[in-house]
């Protein structure tokens, strides 16, 4: 078992800075060949996202913080519909330019030291992803015109994983054929790994797991009790544990957490996503509650046999979002889980972690 710590401080990566040179490409081509996952262990990634056109651009200054700690990163690239019953997904002025995903694709592959998946997410004006109606155009719309060229430019870039979809619960359970055809569609166009990032039980209702080569699970589930402690997060975590072991069971899988993650707002473990943003403003900086929540979240799935690791939401370049919206967001660098996550990426080996408060 390589020691990824020890074998960084040896490269000068952790502990002395990183170095960037020529056109901006980050100085670690020499170690090219490394790969974390060699020898076995989990993935321990995060999803990077940009809210600007051009954002990948300045990738280097997220980069410089995730060097040496993951090992996977998911680039979010999100697009647009105006309701769950539109039939047209277009790019908004959030969606990051194809120039720049190649460039941050390129950036990422030259430090050779981690993984890449491609993870659209479809954002709805007035509605929800979950509730995208699949209409009868369904396949053109989604498949033929979004998800297509998105294969193929993975492909292109030499991606290693594609997310086919996230969070589109509705679509995918009552429409399981359109994607069955979908998925075939890809894989003449993709030759890497293929997962789908469902959200909440209902991922028990998909009938298209067996067609992917692993299950990915969205992990908010939120803990009910105000203030809670880690034993509270423990307990409420402990049904989901049940479900998504019978679920790798039933098709021999493994599950990768494409998203978990816990706000630092003062009742975020509480609260489902879909209803952060409304209460950030309302409440209080809960360093605690989201280190907790990460704390419950490792000891409860990490070490389970089915568990092939995860992706922290989220990571970005700082300077998109005011300080005080980081404080209380999902944002998980430089903040007290920081050493939390630390600790588990860096100790991967270690099957006998335990957290306490």
């Amino acid at each position: 078992m390589v020691d990824r710590r020890k074998f960084l401080i040896n490269a000068g990566i952790v502990g002395g800075g990183l170095a960037i040179g020529g056109i901006g490409t980050l100085a670690f081509n020499q170690y090219s060949n490394y790969r974390f996952r060699d020898d076995g262990s989990r993935i321990c990634g995060t999803n990077l996202v940009t809210w600007r056109k051009e954002g990948f651009f300045e990738i280097n200054k997220i980069l410089e913080k995730l060097m040496g700690l993951t090992n996977h990163i998911s680039l979010v690239t999100s697009y647009s519909m105006r309701s769950n019953y539109s039939r047209r997904i277009r790019e908004g002025s959030e969606t990051p330019s194809l120039q720049s995903l190649e460039y941050a694709i390129r950036q990422i592959k030259s430090l050779g030291c981690m993984d890449i998946m491609l993870k659209p997410h479809v954002n709805v004006e007035d509605g929800t992803r979950t509730l995208i109606y699949p209409g009868e155009d369904f396949y053109n719309m989604y498949f033929k015109e979004f998800i297509y060229p998105l294969a193929e430019f993975a492909e292109k870039n030499s991606v290693e994983q594609l997310c086919i979809g996230t969070e589109l619960m509705l679509a995918a359970t009552i429409s399981p054929g359109v994607f069955e055809k979908g998925i075939n569609g890809i894989r003449k166009r993709f030759g890497g790994k293929l997962t789908f990032a469902a959200y909440d039980s209902t991922a028990s209702f998909i009938d298209f797991w067996g067609m992917l080569d692993f299950i990915g699970y969205n992990h908010y589930n939120p803990v009910n009790p105000d203030n809670p402690t880690l034993n509270d997060m423990e307990k409420d975590f402990a049904p989901t544990i049940s479900w998504l072991e019978n679920l790798a069971k039933k098709y021999s899988k493994k599950i990768l957490f494409t998203e978990y993650g816990c706000t630092s707002l003062d009742g975020g473990a509480k609260m489902p996503p879909t209803k952060t943003r409304r209460y950030m403003r309302n409440k209080r900086v809960d360093f605690n509650e989201q280190n907790n929540y990460i704390k419950g979240f490792y000891n409860s799935y990490w070490e389970k046999s089915w568990c092939l690791g995860g992706d922290l939401w989220c990571a970005y370049n700082p300077e998109e979002i005011e300080e005080e919206s980081r404080n209380l967001d999902y944002y998980w660098l430089g903040k007290p889980v920081q050493a939390t996550i630390e600790e588990r990426y860096f100790n991967d080996a270690n099957q006998n972690l335990h957290f306490t408060e």
